[in-house]
């Protein structure tokens, strides 16, 4: 059995184990089917999601049989949203007191209590992440049928979110402030209402007072699409058409939510892994690349967690389920062999081509972002070539000129940013940030999806 890669992420072994158990067997009466073949391996600075295809299509498809349009695909949405407020209020309440007081017993069903909110809301969480790709494709194939003259501005209304969240929300509020600079009061303000926008992952902080005058600084006004009214008469949408864009655009919207839930319970949460990591001897970036029963064990025996480790599996670890049991390894000859005797070699190409998020032309130096400390080397001017963009890259994304990414579509993070923007933006390349180099210049065809070398 040969596992394919499935995407990249910038995650711990906190929050890839808690990817593999919300589709394993302790989530089976939340979700329709299993996914015991999913594992994460190192491709630093991120981990990659790799799984076996046959049993990859088959969960996707069950996916979609399972939760067709009508009452079955909008009663998940609800309990969506359900599983995603329990989230956060799990990890409000598992952070709330003098922590430092806790007993071991009181500080493990603490983290306990997190950890099954947190596994069971992520089990929604890829199910509405699935969805919305599943619906978005079908989207797409109706739109390709149709002849509409300003096809951004249509596909811009019709796939964006039914509601705006995050910092699509704070866009809106930054767009409003006149002054060349943020007062005290408004950054406070901010700081209140989306401090969490970073949080990824345990090991990330939240927004300083600084990073909100930075973005502020570097922000660009987004430009006003057209009223969904008017898209759906441009796009000549029969009744039933209408039905389900409106259903996509309530996808589009979980889309962001997701990210949005679990950035807030992470921020909530990180008071808890602060007193864990200083029971444990370490630091709460360190802390993050344990397994559960490794801190578990840690606190019930009173015993410390080893640097050394934290450091081995921050340069990249390899986590996955064996005999119903996730493990985990640094050790590079172990990631070596897995790597030889399960991962499918990728074919890599020269030519670049993607989805077409945002029509145009660009042409600019290259940035390659794989992780979050990639972010300050997006200069202005420059093409921002990324794995795929969240939340917290969007004061870089205001810099560049295009947007190429190797993930996504059309309903992804980087295509409804960059159509805010008015940039040209490439989506699901497959490889652009492994064939681009920094500093190279390339052309961006974002009208026709593709991307040229033009000189060092």
């Amino acid at each position: 059995m040969k596992l394919v890669k499935l995407f990249s992420r910038e995650y711990s072994v906190q929050y890839t184990e808690a990817s593999l158990r919300s589709v394993g067997p302790e989530v089976r009466n939340h979700v329709p089917a299993l996914l015991l073949s999913q594992c994460w391996l190192s491709e630093p600075p991120n981990e990659t999601c790799y799984a076996d295809p046959k049993e990859w299509n088959s969960f996707n498809h069950t996916l979609t049989i399972t939760f067709a349009p009508g009452a079955s695909i909008e009663g998940l949405i609800d309990r969506f949203h359900i599983y995603g407020r329990q989230y956060i209020a799990s990890a409000t309440t598992s952070s709330v007191g003098a922590l430092q007081n806790l007993s071991a017993h009181e500080l493990i069903e603490r983290y306990e209590q997190y950890q099954k909110a947190l596994i069971v809301y992520s089990s929604y969480l890829w199910m509405g992440y699935l969805l919305n790709n599943i619906y978005t494709d079908q989207a797409k194939t109706i739109l390709n049928t149709k002849s509409i003259s300003n096809r951004d501005a249509v596909e811009g209304a019709l796939l964006s979110p039914s509601k705006r969240t995050g910092i699509l929300e704070l866009q809106t509020t930054l767009s409003q402030i006149t002054s060349p600079m943020l007062s005290p009061k408004q950054i406070e303000d901010i700081l209140k209402n989306f401090a969490w926008i970073p949080c990824l992952d345990i090991q990330n902080s939240p927004w300083t007072a600084e990073d909100v005058q930075s973005f502020f600084l570097s922000f660009k006004k987004p430009t006003e699409g057209i009223s969904l009214e008017i898209a759906i008469k441009e796009a000549v949408l029969s009744p039933n058409e209408q039905t389900w864009f409106d259903l996509v655009r309530e996808l589009v919207y979980v889309k962001d939510m997701r990210d949005e839930y679990r950035r807030r319970g992470i921020w909530a949460i990180l008071p808890l892994f602060d007193e864990i990591a200083r029971r444990c001897g370490i630091s709460r970036q360190q802390i993050a690349y344990f397994t559960s029963t490794e801190i578990i064990d840690a606190l019930r025996n009173n015993s410390t967690l080893s640097p050394t480790e934290a450091e081995h599996r921050q340069k990249g670890f390899l986590i996955h389920w064996k005999n119903n049991q996730i493990l985990t390894t640094a050790n590079p000859q172990e990631v070596q062999k897995f790597r030889d005797q399960f991962i499918q070699r990728e074919t890599t190409t020269k030519t670049l081509k993607g989805t077409p998020a945002c029509s145009g032309r660009a042409t600019g130096p290259v940035a390659i972002v794989r992780g979050i400390s990639d972010l300050t080397k997006v200069q202005k001017g420059d093409v921002m070539v990324a794995v795929t963009t969240h939340p917290d890259f969007v004061p870089a994304m205001h810099r560049a000129v295009a947007i190429v990414t190797d993930e996504g579509g059309l309903t992804s993070h980087a295509a409804i940013v960059a159509r805010e923007l008015n940039i040209p933006c490439i989506a699901g390349t497959g490889n652009a940030t492994r064939v681009l180099h920094n500093g190279e210049r390339i052309r961006v065809d974002a009208t026709h999806g593709t991307v040229t070398v033009t000189s060092l």
